[in-house]
């Protein structure tokens, strides 16, 4: 092989549009015709190029996984720009949790503050059932969600979206269930409730803060995987229990 006929792979790969890590695949694989010399450096044989339309596919490929990566990233940034603004517009309360029934939340706020998140979202169930004169063991049907006192339901909104840092909470679950067109597979792949198409049960959760936004609370459903609600659809669940939720500032509107 002609040295001046050589080029090295990361030259290579820099022309064709490709990483360095699939130009060295493509070399492993017997596709790149090439010698690794003593010190390290891969040189391949110029002439052999790859069939436009397949080296076209992996460029689109690379360019559709760095778009998705940035837009999980702007989202992210979203998020914390909404949290600032909302503590801006005086929202948030945090030596006051007012409830129209009497309800202390001091339990849930230390819950929260130590960052015991599975915890909380177990005590943030047994105040529900409580808020409606329930006991542990019950469940909630849509007219008892229905009947929950407002005031307390806003405030155990603001628990969640102020000690998770905007991360968690109604309303932000309301934003992202905007954002997925109301649409409750999308919703659960984007919150993380279901992974590669596998709903998840109540044990298979991420109770932390590396969770996806809007992971948590989980209340809508209990011993079940999230598909399952019972006799009522999702979309009525979930509009129902939203329908209490703090509102976050949105682009272009006015809260």
């Amino acid at each position: 092989m002609e040295q001046e006929r050589q080029i090295t792979l990361s030259n290579y790969a820099q022309q064709m549009g490709v990483s360095y890590k699939t130009a060295w695949r493509w070399w492993k694989q017997g596709r790149l015709i090439g010698k690794q010399l003593e010190n390290g450096s891969i040189w391949i044989d110029e002439s052999m190029v790859l069939p436009e339309e397949e080296t076209e596919q992996t460029g689109l490929q690379q360019q559709l996984e760095i778009a998705a990566q940035e837009r999980e990233e702007l989202r992210n940034l979203l998020y914390e720009v909404l949290f600032e603004l909302r503590k801006l517009k005086g929202d948030s309360e945090p030596n006051h949790w007012p409830s129209e029934v009497g309800m202390d939340y001091s339990h849930l706020v230390s819950l929260l503050e130590a960052g015991s998140w599975q915890e909380a979202n177990e005590y943030t169930w047994l105040l529900l059932l409580a808020l409606v004169g329930y006991e542990e063991g019950d469940d909630l049907a849509l007219e008892e969600i229905e009947a929950l006192p407002k005031i307390d339901m806003e405030t155990l909104d603001r628990l969640w979206y102020e000690y998770s840092e905007g991360r968690f909470g109604f309303g932000v679950q309301e934003w992202i269930w905007e954002e997925c067109d109301r649409h409750y597979e999308v919703f659960c792949d984007r919150i993380g409730w279901r992974i590669q198409s596998k709903w998840l049960s109540m044990d298979q959760l991420r109770f932390s803060l590396s969770a996806p936004v809007g992971h948590l609370p989980a209340i809508i459903w209990r011993n079940r995987a999230c598909y399952g609600l019972g006799y009522h659809s999702p979309d009525e669940v979930l509009e129902t229990l939203f329908s209490f939720s703090i509102p976050l500032p949105k682009s272009g509107r006015v809260v």
